[in-house]
Formats: C-alpha cells, structure tokens, sequence
C-alpha cells in the first residue's frame, strides 16, 4: 500500500560482459592483467570515450529494455582498435546501461559500488565519468540484504538505524569534469542503439 515505488536498475550481465571481454579481447588475462591494461590505455589516450559504443547484453536484457531475445553489439572499430580499447568499451557500456537509470538531478549525489568488479578502480573512474556522479567503493558485506532492509523500513516510514551504503565510508573516485561531459552527450546515441539493435537481431 501507500503507493511507494522502487526503482532498480538489473542489468543482466554486468560482471559476466566484463569477464566475457577478458577473455575475448585479452585472451583469458585476469583481472589485475586487465587493469594495468586499462591504466596504461589511460595513461596515452586520458579518461572518457573510447570512440566505440557497446551493448553489453550477451544474452537479452532487463535494463533498461526487457528483452530477452536482445544481443549485444559493437560499433565503431577502425584499424586502430586495440583489444585494450574493446575492453575499455565493454565496461564503458555497462557504465552506460547503468547511467540509464540514474536521475539527471542526482549529479551530485554519491554511487556506491560493491562487489567483484567494483574493486578495478579503472572501472570505478569509467563508471564515474559515464554516470557523472562520485563513486564509492564500499563494504559489501550483506549490501543486497541491507539494501532491502533500508528500502522497506523508508517504504513503510518506519524509524530505523540502517546506515545506507553511502555512507558506510571507502574511497570516492571524482568523475572527471570534460570525460563526465563526453559521456553525458554520448548516452542518448548509447539508449537508442538498444531498439536499432532488438530491430537486427530478429
């Protein structure tokens, strides 16, 4: 009752579209592999777009499109593109597909991170430049069970002691001011590839 609503955000292969890219692009490296890699392609080309536009769904979708017939896609490689730059893109599109559900009005507001992947702090600068919001990399520990416990006491305006995940402490990563940009003017052409793409793979 009371009308409240939850939103998620579930996209369905997050950490496997990553894990799917190492071994793919960089022939089965690990992740402390992949992230140098990330660091080093950082390091000559600086922070946002990659030039390429990935739909990270390998095998349909939840988020933002519920389709369970949805593929991914790769647009935008030349003669130029590294495996490095198809990994690098593979998580730009899953930071993407995750900024779909964000609120343009939260800009400011913090993004807590947990889990596996959320522990590559190149991924963590990707995600914070294509959201446009500070990341933090937090304490996980029962993160789904107190995520729940928070959303149903406010739903029922109960009075309650949960911390939230934002405030819980960890390092926050600053999304970078002209890569945030870059982004933020890439997302649409990134939320229109999922009905280019649902319209070819039929």
């Amino acid at each position: 009752g009371g009308g409240a609503t939850l939103h998620i955000c579930a996209i369905l292969a997050a950490g496997a579209a990553a894990a799917w890219a190492r071994r793919t692009y960089l022939g089965g490296a690990g992740v402390a592999t992949a992230d140098q890699q990330l660091e080093h392609r950082e390091q000559e080309h600086g922070r946002g777009p990659t030039g390429l536009l990935v739909l990270p769904s390998l095998g349909g979708e939840r988020y933002p499109v519920r389709d369970e017939n949805l593929r991914g896609a790769v647009l935008g490689i030349d003669a130029s593109t590294t495996p490095a730059d198809l990994y690098s893109a593979t998580l730009e599109g899953v930071a993407l597909a995750l900024s779909h559900a964000l609120d343009p009005s939260d800009a400011g507001r913090v993004l807590p991170v947990v889990g596996g992947g959320a522990a590559s702090r190149p991924w963590q600068r990707i995600l914070a430049d294509a959201s446009g919001r500070p990341v933090l990399h937090t304490d996980g520990t029962d993160a789904t069970l107190l995520g729940a416990a928070l959303a149903g006491a406010e739903a029922l305006g109960l009075a309650h002691r949960i911390v939230p995940l934002a405030a819980r402490g960890g390092e926050l990563i600053a999304p970078d001011p002209s890569a945030a940009a870059a982004y933020a003017a890439l997302r649409p052409a990134h939320r229109g590839l999922y009905e280019v793409v649902a319209r070819a793979v039929r």
